[in-house]
C-alpha cells in the first residue's frame, strides 16, 4: 500500500516575519533621522528666512514628514 505524504508550503514561517519587522524598523528609523534633521535644519532658520521661502514655523512638521516620505 502506497502512502502519500504532502507539506504544505504556505507554513507559517516565524523568522520570515521577523526579518520583514526588522526591515520595517530600519526603514522607519531611517525616515525618523531623516525627519529630525530636515525639521531641525528648517526650525533653525529665522523667521525672516522662513518668510523668504514662505513657510510658516507652525507648518515646519509637516513640510518636514513630506520632504521625507516624497509626498
Amino acid at each position: 500500500m502506497a502512502t502519500i505524504t504532502s507539506v504544505s508550503q504556505n507554513r507559517f514561517d516565524i523568522f520570515a516575519l521577523f526579518g520583514q519587522m526588522m526591515a520595517h524598523v530600519r526603514v522607519s528609523l531611517a525616515q525618523w533621522r531623516a525627519f529630525r534633521r530636515t525639521y531641525d535644519e528648517l526650525n533653525s532658520m529665522s523667521d525672516a528666512e522662513l518668510d523668504d521661502l514662505n513657510m510658516r514655523r507652525c507648518d515646519l512638521r509637516d513640510i518636514a514628514w513630506q520632504a521625507v516620505r516624497g509626498n
